[in-house]
Order: C-alpha cells, then structure tokens, then sequence
C-alpha cells in the first residue's frame, strides 16, 4: 500500500491539477481509514474537477460521498460543492453531488431542489431523471410530484 501511495503522490509532483490522482489519493486514506486525509484529497479533487468522484454511471462514488457528509466534513464540503456548481451551471455532477450529500445530512427538501435543478439543466439524461424519481419514491413525495406534472 505504501508503494501505491509513494506512485500517487509522484504523480502530483508530474501534473498536481490531475483531480482524479486527488481521488485517488483520498481512497488510498479511507482505505487506511484516515478519513482527515481521505476528505481533503476529495475535497482538492472536487476544486479541480467535481466529477472525479463520480462513479461509471455518473453518480457520487459511495465512499467519497460517506467521508464528506460526515459532520467533520460536511461544511466544507457543500461549500466546494456549491463553488464547482455556480462556475459551471451546467454540470450535472455538482448537484449531484450536493443531493447525494444532503440526503445523507437528512436536507431532503434541499437534496430534492439540486436533482430538480440537475434535471433541468440536462433534461434528456435518463440518470438524472432516474435519480430524481428515485429520490421521490424513496421518500414518499412521488405521488405529490405526479400530481404537480399533471397540472
């Protein structure tokens, strides 16, 4: 492990705005279960490219997102969030991001506004739209939210 961690941090000394050496860096620590180093290699990551920390699929990677909605960590990390999403509004991942962080902070009603937000600004991606439904049936607001579309 130790070796792993020596070739990720040489890496940086090569290109230090990689985001997803960041990432990686940060698993490295969860893993060794240093979630203070984890979070703040998630957190260098999300300055430089939020969707580091995604999964294939486009979704936040479970572990990262764990770490960051933790209570050390969880101011920090919706104000990097919130950073990375008003400089480019367009991108899906940050408000992602930001529900996926909220719904594990029990801010349903916030984690509900950035899918909503995140639908809107890519309305023909069929993830985006399944985490919002998603999001709804899980917490009981899909029948109030089908109502509101048929209106």
């Amino acid at each position: 492990m130790d070796q792993a961690r020596a070739a990720l941090e040489k890496s940086l000394t090569i290109d230090d705005r990689y985001a997803q050496t960041y990432f990686l860096l940060g698993e490295y620590y969860r893993a060794q279960g240093d979630d203070a180093r984890a979070a703040e290699n998630y957190l260098q990551a999300i300055a430089i490219d939020p969707s580091a920390l995604a999964d294939p699929d486009g979704t936040p990677a479970v572990g990262p997102m764990g770490v960051l909605a933790s209570s050390e960590y969880v101011t920090r990390a919706l104000t990097a969030l919130r950073g990375a999403s008003e400089q480019n509004p367009k991108a899906v991942f940050p408000r992602y991001a930001l529900a996926d962080v909220y719904k594990r902070t029990n801010q349903l009603d916030l984690a509900q506004h950035e899918l909503e937000q995140a639908v809107e600004s890519a309305p023909d991606d069929f993830m985006v739209s399944l985490a919002l439904v998603n999001f709804l049936s899980e917490n009981v607001k899909l029948t109030r939210r089908c109502q509101r579309w048929d209106d």
